[in-house]
């Protein structure tokens, strides 16, 4: 039941990210917009680490470890959301980060002795990956802006994906004793020395007077949203593993779908509902083989 429940948590944050995103993307360039993100996120969590005082042993390979993960799980999927918020709806960003559970799958079933998934689990993959399928082929009503680099915005939140269940793997296998303080702090820290050197060279010193109060409010939820998710995410990892972390999103669809009608004004598709339903089945799927699993 708690399992359940941070999974929904992490999905309801991640979907508020996401929709943040979206509206703070039309008035703040991409990488900017990452770059502010992060540093937003870093300022709460360097007072969250002032408060709780995590024991860390600083160590040449740890630090490299906790670069690498900070690289592959906030740097280069914090850029690509933004990005391709400026091609697809939130709706559709939400349904394809839905792949990362099944990446994260694949990569454990290589790399994790002790999270092998069995048939049913494969099935529930083959799937999601048959969802993920249906919304890259047939989504093109649902880009409502600039729809034909439609598929440029979704192959960025599909690479974002890949690298995040990268990282996810790579947590569980090198750190899955850190603190869960440490965990959510260093690779968000990382991005931000990644990103923001980035968005200066391609979009120039940014011009926080022009943009408008509710781009950064929308700016401040997105940050709030990150630190929440990444530190729900790296609980989860530690807690019980990198293929339960990778179904975090399992409810990311739901809530971004809700979000996106309700607030944004976007409009749900055929492919968009037919392929997230595919999704969300499959993800369930893998997930309750994983637990029966265990119990065995």
């Amino acid at each position: 039941m708690k399992k359940t429940g941070l999974i929904l948590l992490s999905g309801l944050f991640a979907s508020i990210t996401i929709a943040s995103l979206s509206i703070a993307t039309k008035q703040i360039p991409p990488a900017t917009l990452s770059a502010l993100r992060l540093a937003i996120a870093s300022a709460i969590l360097v007072s969250m680490l002032l408060l709780l005082r995590p024991r860390y042993i600083w160590q040449l390979r740890r630090s490299a470890d906790l670069a690498l993960i900070g690289l592959l799980s906030v740097g280069l999927p914090s850029l690509a959301t933004p990005l391709a918020l400026r091609h697809i709806p939130s709706s559709l960003v939400a349904s394809l980060l839905i792949t990362q559970p099944m990446f994260t799958l694949a990569i454990a079933q290589l790399l994790l002795k002790d999270e092998k998934m069995g048939l049913v689990g494969f099935a529930g993959a083959v799937v999601s990956t048959a969802g993920a399928a249906i919304l890259v082929l047939g989504s093109g009503n649902g880009v409502a802006a600039r729809p034909d680099h439609g598929n440029v915005g979704q192959l960025l939140i599909v690479g974002g994906s890949l690298s995040a269940a990268a990282g996810i793997v790579y947590a569980r296998i090198r750190l899955r004793e850190e603190d869960t303080a440490v965990l959510a702090a260093g690779p968000i820290f990382v991005g931000l020395a990644l990103i923001a050197p980035l968005a200066v060279v391609t979009e120039g010193v940014p011009a926080f007077s022009a943009y408008p109060s509710y781009a950064w409010a929308a700016t401040v939820i997105a940050a709030v949203g990150t630190v929440v998710g990444y530190w729900l995410v790296f609980y989860i990892i530690t807690k019980y593993g990198a293929s339960v972390a990778g179904l975090a999103g399992i409810a990311t669809p739901l809530f971004s779908v809700i979000i996106g009608v309700a607030f944004l004004g976007e409009g749900i598709t055929l492919p968009i509902g037919l392929g997230t339903l595919m999704l969300l089945l499959g993800v369930y799927v893998c997930m309750t083989s994983r637990v029966s699993q265990v119990r065995e």
